[in-house]
């Protein structure tokens, strides 16, 4: 879906400072963070998670209608871009078919740590 928008999106839609969408998903990132903020006993670790939809347009509308960034993201394209957008989108999630439901892996990062006192 994000490269999708970065790819095919128009460099005209603005949208206000903010820090990498992924910024934690980077251990070292994350591990940093908690370190600054007074946390020890910092683990980290990537879960495997899976999004099933019966649909292979739910995905964009998943970013589409609830995910802030990237509904903002979407929301400032011209209504051809957000087009274009949405069947680069199908058609990658169109590959992902298993049975009757396509199966995307949307990994999540979770990291964790104690304040001591």
């Amino acid at each position: 879906m994000l490269k999708a928008i970065e790819t095919l999106g128009s460099a005209s839609a603005s949208l206000p400072p903010a820090p990498p969408y992924f910024r934690f998903a980077d251990e070292t990132e994350a591990r940093t963070a908690f370190a600054a903020s007074g946390f020890t006993d910092v683990s980290f670790s990537l879960v495997p998670q899976v999004w099933r939809h019966r649909s292979p347009d739910d995905l964009f509308d998943a970013f589409a209608k609830g995910a802030v960034r990237a509904t903002a993201m979407l929301r400032a394209q011209a209504p051809e871009v957000r087009d274009r957008i949405r069947a680069a989108v199908r058609a990658k999630v169109e590959t992902l078919k298993s049975g009757d439901v396509y199966l995307v892996r949307v990994p999540a990062a979770l990291a964790s740590g104690r304040k001591p006192g």
